[in-house]
């Protein structure tokens, strides 16, 4: 179960960066005590690239736990 996240944001793009900046103000309720074994965000305040980018991220971390 997902207790605490983070997202550091390292966009130079004013664009990207808007983008990344709403994500990160919206993500935390769709993710805090979900199970991560099935966990997957769908595109959250328009930040579509950025949520593909936080479920790859999900599925590394889900490839290094069963390891």
């Amino acid at each position: 179960t997902v207790t605490d996240v983070q997202v550091t944001n390292r966009e130079h793009d004013r664009e990207s960066a808007i983008f990344q900046q709403d994500f990160a103000a919206s993500y935390k309720n769709q993710v805090i005590g979900k199970a991560i074994s099935s966990l997957h965000i769908s595109s959250i305040a328009g930040a579509s690239d950025t949520t593909d980018a936080f479920n790859d991220a999900l599925s590394q971390i889900r490839s290094q736990a069963q390891a």
